[in-house]
């Protein structure tokens, strides 16, 4: 129902999550078999973190709808909340190739990958993501530090280059100016470090 969820998703936008909940509840006590009303409920639980309640909700609809993939990427966004990454990457080696295409999926991998030390994976993934959206700064960030991480540091410090270059506005700005600056720094550039450092001050 579009207009149902609509009228949701609006709710959470606004704030209004204990009414938002209330509605999902009873479509779901009127109507118990709707996967679209069960994974926007499992979410406001996740936002809310009542984890066990998510978990309970949609390992009940999941044995209704085992391929929903609806369901499926809203429970492994709850792996990935609770810090279980490497049962978050368990669960998608079982995913087909369409919902690995999925966007939510890829940046989930991402951040797993990334948190459990494969930084190289994680690199490959974000850049993956990048070709479908280069305007994501959130995405350049998290391939620059995982390029950084895996001492790959000439990509890093070209990824926090593109990342102000293509989002100047981007919260994440301030602080790629400072990594650059340390990048200089390490290699006794003092006055190009000095200069990114001043240059972070403007943000």
């Amino acid at each position: 129902d579009q207009k149902f969820s609509e009228q949701i998703q609006k709710g959470l936008q606004e704030g209004r999550a204990s009414e938002a909940y209330r509605l999902l509840e009873n479509r779901l006590t009127n109507a118990d078999n709707m996967p679209v009303s069960a994974t926007l409920l499992a979410g406001v639980l996740i936002d809310d973190g009542a984890f066990v309640r998510a978990q309970q909700l949609l390992d009940r609809y999941l044995v209704l709808y085992p391929a929903s993939q609806q369901l499926r990427i809203k429970q492994l966004r709850l792996l990935v909340v609770q810090g279980l990454f490497a049962e978050a990457l368990g669960s998608v080696d079982t995913f087909d190739s369409r919902l690995l295409k999925s966007i939510e999926v890829m940046e989930l991998q991402a951040v797993s990958l990334q948190s459990i030390g494969d930084y190289e994976a994680a690199s490959f993934v974000y850049q993956n993501l990048l070709v479908r959206n280069q305007d994501n700064a959130r995405w350049w960030m998290g391939l620059a530090v995982a390029f950084d991480a895996n001492a790959q540091t000439s990509e890093a410090k070209q990824a926090f280059v593109d990342l102000i270059r293509v989002r100047p506005d981007s919260k994440y700005v301030a602080e790629s100016w400072v990594r650059i600056g340390e990048y200089h720094f390490d290699y006794n550039e003092l006055d190009k470090a000095i200069a990114a450092y001043s240059t972070s001050l403007n943000y």
